[in-house]
């Protein structure tokens, strides 16, 4: 039994080292799994980050597509906008009296409308061309001017699907020749701002090329152009209102004084002559505050072409190169309504001027015949107490007549009146003109106011002859004025001057005793004027030749309308006139 234990015993302890190296190998094993576990967890782990971050990346994308989809402006019709209605006028306008100047309202449409006038859009149109090289589109273009800010949007289409919305915060420059706008920041979408080189090196395009240039020739107002704001929604144009705006008007301003002798009103006219007067600057603001009504603008414009030839304003209207924008910005300035309203003014003005010469012809006449001239003392040649009461109330009314002035012999020497000269027609005086704005006046050394008759001998005509010849002579000797006291008719036109109108007499050709008048007219400085109608006894007005013209400059045709004329004084008349004054 002995022998056998030391023999057990040995095997027990290898088998320990065994064991112990077996659990050895154990645990290695179980360490190499483990370590394969956690490799096998951090590989899945980093493929699970990779896919994750795939995943975000794609969905960023996606969801960046989706943005670029969803954000952006509206987009203009650019068609529809050109073509559009523009804005009431009457909105569009507004004017300043205080600094001068006049205000111009363009909203969307309008920019549009001037784009294209000026060929912008041709530009862009050749700029989508070049773009589509690159597989790029312009897909959308808008304007905006939310926020009193200008703003250009634009959408891009690359390969065909993707949408690319940048906008672009402009400015307005103005220089001597063009109005400028220009680029001043670009932003991707909704507000991711851009670098502009970044933009302009990936589309291939020079800066310059983002700017859009209107020359300011399309207009001449725009030439007195002072700033460019925008406000209201709306780009505010502001120019000096007096230089082009009155331009027209001024140019005419002798015809709108003309006008305005005879009664005739209009805006321009008004302004006209106010600023003729020495007082232009007071009158430009009176215009000016008028205009808060945009209608009296637009008739104020209306009025001064119509103060020109109708050939002047028909030019103009029909100028191409500014008959669009009255069209589009002052719609009720026609054609129509400026030669209608020239036709009115200068038809009423040659009507007007007509009466006076017809009033002038029938006093002239009636003095030619002797129905009327100065008052003369009753003579008392009644033969019985019926007859000489007759005398005396006729001396009676004679002395009562007002010093200076003509009365009428058929009529029982009344005091000579306009009224009973018009034929009946006093109406068309009195709506403009007064009876106080009359007197009958001498003419003293005027031209061609009488005609010397040469009588035919008639010794050898036979008495029926005689008598037809001796009628002849009466008959001319009824409408030749008189040679001693030649007279004329002085007015007080509308305005305040003085326009002195009487008869050329001449034979006719070939004849000696068939005389023809012509009404002339000659124009007095209302210091003159206002002294013959205040004279107590009747004036003589003197002629005085017209200055000589230098030898080195053509000499204009002298015509009555011409011609200059001065009043004398009472101390300075000639002999006829102190006549007269004695007489008075």
């Amino acid at each position: 039994m002995e022998t056998d234990t030391p023999v057990r015993e040995t095997e027990r302890i290898l088998t320990d080292e065994e064991a112990a190296e077996r659990a050895a190998r154990k645990e290695a094993a179980r360490e190499a799994r483990r370590k394969k576990k956690q490799m096998k967890k951090r590989i899945k782990t980093a493929l699970l980050i990779v896919l994750a971050v795939i995943l975000v990346i794609v969905a960023a994308f996606a969801g960046f597509l989706l943005y670029l989809q969803k954000c952006g402006a509206e987009y203009d019709n650019i068609t529809e906008c050109v073509q559009s209605q523009p804005m009431d006028f009457t909105q569009r306008y507004t004017f300043s009296s205080a600094d001068k100047t006049m205000s111009v309202k363009l909203d969307k449409n309008d920019l549009w409308w001037l784009l294209y006038q000026t060929g912008a859009i041709e530009k862009l149109e050749k700029m989508d061309t070049a773009l589509a090289d690159k597989n790029i589109r312009l897909s959308g273009m808008g304007i905006s001017t939310d926020n009193n800010a200008l703003t250009a949007n634009v959408e891009l289409t690359c390969f065909g699907s993707v949408r690319i919305p940048l906008s672009a915060n402009c400015g307005v420059s103005v220089d001597d020749t063009d109005i400028t706008i220009s680029v001043n920041s670009i932003k991707l979408g909704n507000g991711w701002g851009l670098p502009m080189n970044f933009v302009c090196n990936r589309f291939d395009v020079e800066p310059s090329a983002l700017n859009v240039k209107i020359s300011r020739s399309i207009h001449p107002f725009l030439n007195d152009l002072t700033q460019l704001t925008v406000a209201d929604g709306c780009v505010v144009i502001t120019m000096n209102a007096t230089d082009k705006l009155f331009a027209e008007a001024l140019a005419n301003a002798d015809q709108a004084k003309e006008l305005s002798k005879f009664g005739i009103e209009s805006p321009a006219i008004a302004a006209v002559v106010e600023a003729a007067s020495g007082t232009g600057d007071t009158a430009f603001r009176t215009a000016l505050d008028s205009f808060a009504d945009a209608n009296a603008y637009a008739d104020f414009r209306t009025s001064a072409l119509a103060l020109g030839t109708a050939d002047a304003a028909s030019a103009y209207m029909s100028n191409q190169d500014y008959a669009p924008y009255i069209q589009r910005f002052l719609p009720s300035l026609t054609l129509e309504g400026v030669t209608s309203l020239n036709s009115e003014l200068y038809s009423l003005s040659a009507n007007r001027e007509q009466l006076l010469e017809t009033l002038a012809t029938n006093v002239n006449t009636a003095y030619i015949k002797g129905t009327i001239g100065e008052p003369k003392p009753a003579e008392d040649t009644s033969k019985d107490s019926k007859d000489k009461k007759k005398t005396e109330a006729a001396a009676t009314e004679t002395a009562a007549t007002p010093a200076g002035s003509f009365v009428s012999y058929t009529e029982g020497s009344p005091a000579l009146t306009m009224e009973s000269m018009s034929g009946n027609n006093w109406a068309s005086y009195s709506e403009w003109i007064t009876e106080g704005d009359f007197r009958v006046v001498y003419l003293n050394g005027f031209p061609n106011v009488s005609v010397q008759i040469e009588k035919a001998k008639e010794d050898d005509a036979s008495e029926k002859d005689k008598k037809k010849k001796t009628e002849e002579e009466a008959s001319a000797s009824e409408t030749v004025a008189s040679p001693e006291k030649p007279i004329g008719l002085l007015v007080r036109l509308k305005d305040g001057s003085f326009r002195l109108f009487y008869h050329e007499a001449a034979l006719k050709e070939g004849s000696k005793t068939d005389v023809q008048f012509t009404i002339a007219h000659i124009d007095l400085d209302s210091a003159a004027g206002e002294e013959n109608m205040a004279l107590s006894f009747i004036p003589s007005v003197t002629y005085t030749a017209p200055a000589v013209t230098p030898a080195t400059e053509a000499a204009p045709a002298v015509t009555p309308a011409t011609e200059a004329a001065t009043a004398e004084t009472p101390a300075e008349q000639d002999g006829a006139a102190t006549t007269d004054q004695a007489a008075a």
